[in-house]
């Protein structure tokens, strides 16, 4: 695979890695730890990350106001980035936190789930529209939902599209887990009818 390679294939992220987060009274899209860890795999087998620098043998971790930062390099297809990830240093863990938001962060800029961080409408080079004006908080985008109370999320959406379905969008969540119900038992069906 070559580095232009990868927006092709992996800037929308399937719709089934995708899961929300509640953050501030909205829910945040983003691609967990795991996912992004397979994708790079997948891409290459030999990618490495690091943190840009050390103290006692242990990664240089900034905790300031509760937050903890940490700057990193991670090597994709022998090309090197620089990002930076962050979590609260309250939490037991912060350690795997801040190293999987450090990985996704630079992941997106290789251009890996990049959509969920774009604040407008995204066309994968398959020539799939996302849905426009969807503002993006720290690697993970805002759900459209938040702003319009019972609107389908733009993970229900995604699903809804994935599922081969072009007619009119649901305008519920209900009227789209409806939808969504409904095309997966007639995917199940045809898979059924053709054995």
């Amino acid at each position: 695979m070559e580095l232009g390679d990868i927006l092709k294939k992996y800037a929308v992220p399937d719709p089934s890695i995708v899961s929300q987060l509640p953050k501030g009274g909205i829910m945040l899209d983003f691609v967990g730890h795991a996912d992004i860890t397979r994708i790079l795999i997948e891409i290459d087998p030999l990618w490495t990350w690091e943190p840009c620098g050390w103290i006692l043998g242990r990664p240089d971790i900034h905790i300031e106001n509760g937050i903890a930062t940490m700057w990193g390099r991670l090597t994709l297809l022998g090309k090197t980035l620089i990002g930076v990830g962050s979590a609260r240093a309250d939490k037991a863990d912060y350690e795997k936190e801040l190293i999987g938001d450090l990985i996704r962060n630079i992941s997106m800029r290789y251009g890996i789930s990049l959509s969920l961080w774009s604040k407008s409408g995204f066309t994968d080079l398959g020539g799939t529209q996302k849905p426009a004006g969807r503002p993006q908080n720290a690697g993970t985008t805002q759900s459209a939902s938040s702003s319009s109370g019972d609107s389908p999320s733009d993970a229900q959406i995604r699903m809804i599209r994935a599922l081969g379905h072009s007619d009119a969008m649901p305008t519920t969540k209900a009227a789209a887990s409806t939808l969504i119900t409904a095309l997966k038992n007639k995917a199940t069906s045809s898979d059924e009818g053709a054995f």
